[in-house]
């Protein structure tokens, strides 16, 4: 009869002592833009703050008129009155006209309010 082999002995494990030193902790990582962008909610701008660019009708010349008149944003056009809206209107030079034909306000107030869906059926795909 043999002995059954001996199991393999284990190397001791060795510690080192402790460093008395004092370790500089890491530098914390920036954020990657890609964590950034999941971190924030798919919506996070509000449908009035949408940029005028938005608007059917409305080139580069006019949406650097309608800014120097304070109008960047859909809810900047759907806040006008109708009175306020001719008076912008009549500001316009060459363009005057543009906004009633082209239903900017109406435009505006569907996008302001978040109806997408609205103005599409209205206006055409965004």
């Amino acid at each position: 009869v043999m002995p059954a082999p001996a199991a393999p002995e284990e190397p001791a494990v060795v510690e080192e002592p402790l460093n008395d030193e004092p370790v500089a902790a890491a530098a914390p990582m920036a954020a990657s833009p890609a964590a950034e962008a999941s971190a924030a909610p798919a919506d996070a701008t509000r449908p009035e703050d949408q940029p005028i660019t938005l608007l059917k009708g409305l080139g580069p010349k006019l949406t650097q008129k309608l800014a120097e008149h304070g109008i960047t944003t859909v809810g900047d056009m759907a806040a006008l009155s109708e009175a306020q809206a001719q008076a912008l209107d009549a500001q316009l030079g060459a363009f005057s006209g543009r906004m009633a034909r082209d239903r900017w306000l109406e435009q505006a107030r569907l996008l302001a309010a978040g109806d997408r869906a609205g103005f599409e059926a209205v206006f055409g795909r965004l």
